[in-house]
């Protein structure tokens, strides 16, 4: 009895992994015919290994509770924390993957035309100007959401945190011309000065 029910328990947990798996699979045929912003290949492929990996844990968890063995350890930690850790893996991806969507239709819709302006030359702004939103945007999402995975798992972000504002400040003294060149020209872009 117990491995038939650890087989259906393990078939189910297959089904919905090829199930994850073909959803990511027809996402990324969707966006195959349209130009990729930022990181949304990347992120796709880290949620795909990261839902074979739950389903690996899930997996042993369901094979340990079939057969017996004391997993309370285990499963309290994952009723208390891994959904929690859960949530923020599905809305940090969420919001990587909805600003590469929308991102660059809200700036292109945004974008204002000069007279004698052509639209290759708005398309060209428009793309740039997409580029640097789309992945600031996504970049910090990321990181917003690690370090929320970090507090979660009870590891203290505060040092974390203090030392990348010292390498903040130190890097931001060491390229103040490249980070003064690029603000100048995201707002030559923006204003289209030129």
């Amino acid at each position: 009895v117990a491995v038939v029910l650890l087989a259906i328990g393990l078939l189910g947990l297959y089904v919905v992994l090829d199930v994850v798996n073909s959803v990511l699979k027809w996402y990324e045929k969707q966006l195959a015919g349209k130009r990729q912003l930022g990181l949304t290949t990347r992120i796709l492929e880290v949620f795909r290994i990261g839902a074979m990996v739950t389903g690996i844990v899930l997996g042993v968890v369901l094979a340990l509770g079939i057969f017996g063995v004391q997993q309370v350890s285990v499963t309290g930690w994952l009723s208390e924390h891994g959904w929690r850790i859960g949530l923020i893996v599905v809305l940090a991806l969420l919001s990587v993957v909805l600003t590469g969507q929308f991102g660059p239709k809200v700036i292109a819709a945004s974008i204002s035309r000069r007279p004698g302006e052509s639209n290759e030359e708005v398309a060209k702004r428009a793309d740039t100007l997409a580029r640097v939103f789309v992945n600031v945007v996504q970049v910090f999402a990321l990181l917003v959401g690690v370090f929320m995975i970090l507090s979660e798992l009870k590891i203290d972000i505060a040092p974390i945190l203090a030392a990348a504002g010292v390498v903040g400040v130190a890097v931001g003294f060491g390229a103040q011309s490249l980070i003064k060149d690029v603000l100048a020209g995201v707002f030559v872009l923006l204003e289209n000065q030129y």
